[in-house]
């Protein structure tokens, strides 16, 4: 799941650890973390709220979260690209 990163301070942070209880007590690991899509090579700083679940049956108790990518391109790359094509 994603979201918007204030979704993770929401009501104190209460609106995430009601959403963490609910589906630990449906039976699923949780993990989550607030990512930047620039940390990833994308070149659009945008903060995001990630959660990922997995059923306990499965028992995967080893997840992390991607290690950020540096970005490699930005828009004036693209952009003096073009205008050197005219």
């Amino acid at each position: 799941m994603e979201n918007v990163n204030n979704f993770a301070s929401h009501d104190n942070g209460n609106t995430l650890r009601v959403v963490r209880a609910t589906l630990e007590e449906l039976g699923y690991t949780f993990y989550y973390n607030v990512l930047n899509a620039a940390d990833y090579n994308i070149p659009q700083h945008r903060q995001r709220v990630y959660i990922v679940c997995f059923r306990n049956d499965l028992n995967i108790t080893n997840f992390k979260f991607p290690k950020p990518i540096p970005l490699t391109k930005h828009l004036e790359d693209v952009l003096i690209q073009e205008e050197n094509q005219v």
